[in-house]
């Protein structure tokens, strides 16, 4: 191709969250970190949290949802909320996470030690293992796309 007539083009599938600090829209951070989150301080971010609210109701009145992969209770213990997910014979107990304590959560499956961006479906094995939110999936999957290690480094296919 003549250099003179091809224009450079660029395209993105997602913002990267480095992009979006470039931009200088970084992305809030959480102010006190999950592992360091008091059973009061959770209690209180999550009666505060409005995602949370069908939540709550259901752990009030004792009811029980059926999902496509089983039956899904949500109970209180010592006043935080928990989702008890059982599917099969095993129930999974998972902390109940307000919004605003999601990206700190995703944070810690995807870009620490123990997460090593691994990618999508492995960082929700490791988020929906001990946490959930409303949300969980797309979020997860939207952090994920949006990780700029992880889009340096992921093999290019449509070139």
């Amino acid at each position: 191709p003549n250099p003179e007539t091809c224009r450079e083009v660029t395209l993105e599938a997602v913002e990267t969250r480095a992009a979006a600090r470039e931009r200088g829209r970084a992305l809030a951070a959480s102010t006190a970190p999950i592992v360091n989150t008091l059973p009061s301080e959770m209690k209180a971010l999550q009666d505060e949290n409005q995602t949370l609210g069908w939540c709550k109701a259901h752990a009030l009145q004792g009811m029980t949802k059926q999902t496509l992969s089983g039956e899904v209770n949500f109970t209180r213990k010592g006043g935080v909320l928990y989702r008890l997910a059982k599917t099969g014979k095993e129930t999974v107990k998972q902390l109940l996470v307000p919004k605003t304590k999601s990206e700190e959560v995703l944070r810690l499956a995807h870009e620490s030690l123990l997460g090593g961006h691994l990618g999508i479906a492995k960082t929700r094995e490791k988020v929906v293992r001990t946490f959930y939110w409303p949300g969980v999936h797309g979020d997860v999957k939207r952090f994920c796309l949006s990780c700029d290690k992880c889009q340096r480094m992921s093999p290019r296919t449509n070139q």
